[in-house]
């Protein structure tokens, strides 16, 4: 683990930075018309709410979208209404492990269980 300074939302707000500063630069190799999102431990919790930022604020996954969860920590900024309007068509893979002890799996659980997508566009694994 390694210790968060700052606010959970300027973290969030650097992370959003990076992504738009990114595809600025690199318009000939991230077609933000087609994204992807994913992110591991407080990247996972934040993946889900800077995926949903992006696709609302700023028109990306137009033509496509994606977003995989790894053993999300907390999800800061969603509510109940951003994960049951969750964007159509966007496919999820929410991923655990069995031996995990510092991420408690009924965070993605309940993330999981709320988005509003259908069955077809979403997937559960704990790897064990």
């Amino acid at each position: 683990p390694y210790p968060i300074t700052g606010s959970v939302e300027d973290h969030y707000e650097e992370l959003f930075t990076g992504f738009t500063a990114a595809a600025a630069r690199y318009p000939e190799i991230i077609d933000t018309r087609r994204i992807g999102f994913a992110g591991h431990s407080f990247g996972g919790g934040a993946a889900t709410g800077l995926f949903l930022r992006a696709v609302r604020d700023l028109g990306w996954g137009s033509e496509a979208r994606c977003l995989m969860p790894l053993a999300p920590w907390f999800s800061y900024h969603l509510s109940d209404e951003d994960l049951a309007g969750f964007p159509a068509r966007t496919q999820v893979v929410m991923q655990v492990y069995e031996d995990d002890v510092m991420n408690d799996h009924r965070m993605a659980i309940d993330v999981f269980r709320r988005l509003g997508l259908p069955a077809s566009d979403k997937d559960y694994i704990m790897l064990r």
